[in-house]
């Protein structure tokens, strides 16, 4: 009962916060007049700050920004736009469909379509596409960011290397994109407290999100589907991140964690993938409340210790949990139902404290609700149905 309680106490602890960062994100949107003069701009008032420059087919978007003051604003008119552009000011840069679609950024397969190096831009609802997916720069993206406190919202990134990436990046906030038929949806490097809401990461191939030495970062509310050769989320030597509430489904896996420590995991549901959350070389991370079905592995842990895996929902899967050389971890008011094979097995795993789990319907192969091998001093409290 207590730790259902720490449980519940957790998830609205997470909810409150995270909707805490989605209003602060809202509430950074900039207003416009209601008229405006083609291929000039429209001052209202004697702020500079309160100017809109209006782009159409046909028109440069980078000379746009050239001619802009921080603060400005840029509206882009449907159209394809061959640009590499680079926004190195405070504006908010804002696709508008005029009748045929959102405005189209097309990088030509030479570099990012759009480079962002200045603090607080806002790009809301554009398309990017086609920026190089090889060559001397590995984070060219439909998108790319190297600066802090900007806002993507709205924008769709397809056929690029990365759709979208982030490198030594801050407190940036991206919401409601779709990402698909990129390498890798989202990549970030060295980036930390950023958040991710709310947005399709479909058909990438090497990743949905990677995070590569990246802390601090809140990822929830998304989807994640159709990843054939990675991961929907990957975490490398990331640590203190927050995973809430998304669905990720026939990925390879669904989400992998390797050498990244001290992640909280909540609410996530995870299927037909591989395995539904690969931990390798990872300690000290919390799994909470999250739905693992008719994956191969539900939960895979090689050489991970003191994980803390409280009140999981795992059923149809071949495994429940596996465990290979992984000591110290607590697995404690789990449902483990109608798995093929076993409902947690454990291989040359030491010290581990498995209390409390509900086992029933394993009814194939070996159909066993707790599985040792070569495993010594577990604590084993079994509640079978």
């Amino acid at each position: 009962m207590l730790s259902a309680c720490k449980c519940v106490i957790l998830g609205f602890l997470l909810i409150a916060n995270l909707a805490g960062l989605v209003q602060a994100a809202e509430a950074n949107q900039t207003s416009i007049g209601s008229s405006h003069i083609p291929e000039t701009v429209q001052n209202l008032g004697n702020n500079s700050s309160n100017i809109t420059t209006i782009v159409h087919p046909g028109e440069s978007i980078q000379a746009a920004i050239q001619a802009s003051l921080p603060g400005n604003i840029i509206e882009v008119q449907s159209g394809i736009y061959h640009e590499n552009i680079n926004v190195s000011k405070r504006l908010v840069i804002r696709g508008v469909d005029t009748g045929d679609g959102l405005p189209v950024v097309d990088a030509g397969g030479e570099g990012s379509a759009i480079n962002i190096t200045a603090d607080g831009v806002r790009l809301e609802n554009l398309v990017v596409r086609n920026a190089s997916r090889f060559g001397n720069d590995v984070f060219n993206a439909g998108i790319k960011i190297t600066s802090r406190n900007c806002v993507i919202t709205g924008s769709i990134a397809q056929y690029n290397f990365n759709g979208i990436a982030l490198s030594n990046s801050d407190n940036n906030t991206l919401i409601n994109n779709n990402v698909s038929y990129n390498g890798h949806g989202i990549n970030l490097s060295s980036s930390t407290n950023n958040t991710f809401f709310g947005s399709n990461l479909v058909n990438n191939r090497y990743s949905g999100i990677h995070l590569a030495l990246s802390n601090k970062n809140t990822i929830f509310n998304n989807q994640f589907r159709g990843i054939k050769s990675g991961e929907g989320i990957e975490f490398y030597e990331s640590s203190n991140n927050t995973i809430f509430g998304n669905n990720l489904s026939s990925n390879d896996n669904g989400i992998s964690l390797s050498e990244s420590d001290n992640n909280t995991l909540h609410g996530n549901n995870l299927s037909y993938n591989n395995d539904g959350l690969d931990f390798s070389m990872s300690d000290n991370n919390t799994l909470v409340g999250n739905n693992l079905s008719s994956n191969d592995n539900g939960i895979h842990l090689s050489e991970s210790d003191s994980n803390a895996f409280l009140g999981n929902n795992l059923s149809r899967n071949s495994e429940g949990i596996d465990l290979l050389k992984s000591d110290n971890n607590t697995l404690l008011d789990n449902n483990l139902s109608n798995n093929t094979y076993t409902g947690i097995s454990l291989y040359l795993s030491n010290k581990n404290t498995i209390s409390n789990n509900l086992f029933q319907g394993m009814r194939y192969g070996m159909g066993v609700g707790i599985h040792l091998i070569e495993s010594s001093n577990n604590t084993l409290l079994v509640q079978l149905g």
